[in-house]
């Protein structure tokens, strides 16, 4: 949610709050761009502040405060009004210290965090403020991702371990139930109606019926499963590491189609409807082919050849289908062409990274090996901009086009920027 800045004025400065045991940022206008005047304790001498590597605590201090903003905060000033983005609001404190932050998860009006030690700490989304911290699980435990479920007076986070499903009353972080598994789990869980739904290293999909806590039914594909099954509309689409993709019935859990690569699937899947109301599903291959094939029956319906295996997730906006492809840059293809076996092209970018979103008419890829997100026209794939975010080590959108922008550090802070 966003906080109602109706009443203030178009150069009026909005408030980033001063949270307890967070991170105090404030905001003021300054040259029409969105800064804050904040009040934070000064590192040592000799140590440079997160934001400012190589640079001393006190030529930070003697900075410009916009360049001072820009050297200490996440993503800085500058840098979300180069994205299109204003600063709504930074946490800090979010894990114990020298405690990495491992994942992120916005989900309604919170914003749920994973650290290294397995401590969860539910942020409120409108303005940053730390809820709870719970941990969940022992600290060697492998947590895999959430899934929140409300409904019928309840407010739950269910936490899938290898080999247990933590239950979390979000309210007041309390753990109030744990769900042992007879598979052991090998990938985030999705959820759909009663069951959450996740793959394991032996190539089974299963099904868990969390309300009651026991398994209900599974199915069994080749090779392991470490994609995220991918719900497309009642059903589910699993990959294997095999080349094997397989849909099944979301009711009955049974098998629809399936079909086999000449190589391994590394990444997941993605899946849409065309205009005609045809559904596609879209796969990058091993095998160097980028797959769409019909979601009822899994033919072809188009592929491409390239010179490289395929190893990350293709990516669907609108009409637009995009992969990073090793051997060429991000490419991006029209998704349901009327009339081709090849797929239609329309631009080769040198961006290398993931698409995460679009934002009006720009494309924004994260490249994490060099920790910087890249704009690019949309129509045409030119750069726009590139900005360098050394202290971001996961970054996302909440919606495909025109979200809301959120990212976080190692060093456990998670920043949230908005439309200006």
């Amino acid at each position: 949610m966003q906080s109602d800045d109706s009443s203030r004025g178009p150069n009026q400065a909005r408030p980033i709050p001063t949270v307890p045991s967070l991170r105090c940022a404030a905001a003021a206008s300054l040259a029409g761009l969105l800064l804050s005047a904040c009040a934070t304790s000064t590192p040592p001498a000799d140590t440079a502040p997160d934001g400012a590597a190589g640079t001393s605590a006190s030529s930070v201090a003697d900075l410009p405060p916009a360049e001072r903003l820009d050297a200490t905060m996440l993503i800085g000033p500058t840098a979300a009004r180069t994205l299109g983005y204003r600063i709504d609001w930074e946490a800090d404190g979010v894990t114990v210290p020298g405690t990495a932050l491992e994942w992120f998860r916005p989900s309604g009006d919170s914003v749920f965090t994973l650290d290294a030690r397995n401590g969860i700490v539910r942020l409120r989304n409108d303005d940053g403020t730390r809820v709870w911290r719970s941990p969940v699980g022992g600290p060697i435990d492998r947590l895999y991702g959430g899934q929140r479920v409300t409904g019928d007076g309840e407010d739950r986070l269910y936490v899938l371990a290898e080999g247990d499903f933590f239950v979390v009353d979000v309210g007041n972080g309390v753990l109030i139930d744990r769900q042992p598994l007879d598979r052991v789990a090998n990938t985030a869980p999705v959820r759909l109606g009663r069951y959450m739904i996740y793959g394991t290293r032996a190539g089974q999909i299963v099904w868990h019926q969390f309300a009651v806590g026991h398994p209900w039914r599974l199915n069994q594909t080749e090779g392991a499963i470490k994609a995220t099954p991918l719900i497309v509309n009642d059903d589910v689409l699993v990959v294997s590491t095999s080349g094997s993709i397989m849909m099944m019935d979301g009711r009955t859990a049974e098998r629809l189609w399936s079909k086999r690569l000449l190589a391994g699937i590394a990444a997941g899947p993605a899946a849409g409807e065309g205009p005609d109301g045809r559904g596609l599903v879209f796969v990058a291959g091993e095998d160097q082919y980028l797959w769409a094939l019909d979601r009822g029956t899994g033919t072809t319906v188009w592929k491409t050849f390239f010179e490289s295996p395929l190893l990350s997730s293709p990516v669907l906006i609108g009409d637009r289908l995009f992969v990073q492809v090793p051997s060429e840059g991000l490419v991006c293809f029209e998704a349901f062409p009327a009339d081709s076996v090849d797929g239609v092209r329309l631009w080769t970018s040198p961006a290398t990274g993931d698409v995460i979103g679009q934002r009006g008419d720009r494309i924004l890829v994260w490249d994490d090996a060099s920790q910087t997100l890249t704009t690019l026209d949309a129509k045409r794939g030119g750069v726009v901009d590139r900005v360098s975010l050394p202290h971001v080590n996961r970054i996302k959108t909440s919606a495909p086009v025109d979200g809301d922008l959120y990212a976080s550090s190692k060093d456990g802070r998670v920043t949230r920027l908005v439309k200006p």
